[in-house]
């Protein structure tokens, strides 16, 4: 089976929410030195970061790198989809369209136009904690693309015509991941976990909660969320970091203080183990998704268990690729999330032709067990936690990526320098991290989704049991 077909239920849990952190390993290694060349690689991302105020609130993070040749600016509002009221679920994706419609001095389309003409491009992602809106342009665009910013942030051109046009784009997206295989059952089995949360609902919303809102409550929205002393503008690239500031004074610096949003209540998941079994009449063939209630994104095991989870199934060597994909599991991978307050581990198994998913529960418990029993030892977790920092490091390898991690620092953990105190956390990962933070999760509720195949796909399995065993194999390695 394709990796994309079950990577599917990626989607429909994480909606454009980063967290996985796969690595390329090497197995069987007995020893391990740190990466060479890390501090000059951090040196070279991250050669200096300014950062400050404007008088109207409105943070700013400079990173200036003189030998880029262009820019990533990206602001971003600390709103997301936990931040929707009852029946608007859907909003703060709503209104991330919305801003491409036009505002202040910014006709409809005219934002897309004068990044298009200088040479850029734009984009925008809304997730549960955060919405960033982002241009790549060229080093002489910044004013421009500032005052681009600051003129949304004023004020849109709201109206029931604008709205409507929106959902209709919406939708559409829904409709793409709907037809998708396993989509449906893994979201409504991850929002399930979310449930009594600010999480339990999907960024996208409903079509009932998108036709609810209105222009006046868009109106509200914005001057609520959409607030200078609420956001974070980053810049990253080739420029001079005063004449940054002061093209950030004339632009942006000029839209109107309003108070921020008063601080949220933390939230926490539910300790009840769930079981679910669900048909899917487009799935190919059965799968079982292991949960466990994670952390948070501020939690201080965060670290350690994004290096446990790479130890787990991160690599070809790694412990549940050893116990499992040889020999009871076709497929298996796993889908770590950490947002403001709560956070998932999730692994997901394709049962091989002989396996119930039963056998495969059984398995689970006996696995995390054992590694309860047997903690890693340093080797194994320094090869872990070459590969987790080899990835973090990936992350910012461009201008973009520079802007996505600071301003994400910046909004969920109040400071853009906090990742990199998680570089320094993870680097610091010892086997006594790895086996308490084992022992935290995995004293937890362990939930379970199993997908079943519906119609003539329902008996392809039985079909390849029923075959003697290497006949069997051989047409599962075919058809998988």
């Amino acid at each position: 089976m394709k990796r994309a077909a079950i990577a599917s239920l990626a989607a429909a849990c994480l909606l454009g929410i980063p967290g996985a952190f796969p690595g390329a390993g090497v197995a069987n290694a007995t020893t391990c030195e740190p990466i060479p060349g890390l501090e000059t690689a951090l040196a070279r991302a991250l050669p200096e970061i300014v950062s400050g105020r404007l008088d109207n609130g409105l943070r700013f993070v400079l990173v200036p790198r003189p030998a880029d040749p262009g820019l990533s600016v990206r602001i971003a509002y600390d709103v997301g989809a936990r931040d929707e009221a009852p029946g608007r679920e859907g909003t703060a994706h709503l209104f991330e369209h919305m801003m491409f419609k036009g505002g202040g001095r910014v006709p409809d389309g005219g934002h897309f136009r004068v990044v298009r003409d200088v040479g850029g491009d734009t984009n925008a992602v809304t997730d549960y904690d955060t919405t960033q809106y982002w241009q790549n342009v060229p080093r002489g665009a910044l004013e421009r693309t500032l005052f681009l910013e600051a003129e949304r942030m004023r004020g849109l051109h709201l109206s029931e015509a604008n709205l409507a046009n929106q959902r209709a784009a919406i939708r559409e997206e829904g409709l793409g991941l709907e037809n998708q295989p396993y989509v449906d059952a893994a979201l409504d089995f991850g929002l399930s976990l979310f449930e009594g949360t600010p999480y339990g609902h999907s960024p996208l919303g409903t079509p009932e909660s998108l036709a609810a809102m209105r222009a006046d409550e868009a109106f509200r929205f914005q001057t609520r969320w959409y607030a200078p002393a609420n956001a974070v503008v980053v810049v990253v690239g080739g420029f001079d970091p005063a004449a940054a500031r002061a093209s950030l004074e004339r632009t942006l610096g000029t839209v109107p203080a309003r108070p921020a949003p008063l601080p949220r209540t933390r939230t926490a998941l539910g300790s009840t183990p769930r079981h679910r079994v669900a048909e899917d009449p487009l799935a190919p063939v059965p799968i079982l998704a292991a949960v466990w209630n994670g952390v948070a994104a501020d939690d201080p095991d965060l670290a350690a268990l994004t290096v446990l989870d790479d130890l787990l199934l991160g690599h070809p060597d790694a412990r549940f690729v050893r116990a499992f994909a040889r020999d009871a599991a076709f497929e298996a991978f796993s889908l770590p999330l950490a947002f403001r307050d709560v956070g998932l581990l999730a692994t997901v198994f394709v049962p091989r032709t002989f396996v119930s998913t039963a056998r495969l529960r059984e398995h689970l418990v006996e696995e995390t067990a054992r590694l309860r029993a047997q903690p890693p030892g340093e080797t194994e977790t320094c090869h872990s936690v070459r590969r987790v920092l080899r990835a973090r490091l990936a992350l910012v390898a461009d201008a973009e990526g520079v802007g996505q991690a600071l301003a994400r620092a910046a909004l969920v953990q109040g400071d853009p320098r906090a990742f990199l105190r998680e570089l320094e956390a993870i680097a610091k990962v010892d086997p006594r991290a790895l086996a308490r933070v084992a022992e935290r999760i995995f004293d937890g509720p362990m939930h379970t989704l199993e997908v079943e195949p519906v119609g003539l796909a329902r008996f392809v399995k039985r079909l390849l049991e029923f075959l003697p065993d290497g006949v069997g194999a051989s047409l599962e390695g075919r058809f998988l």
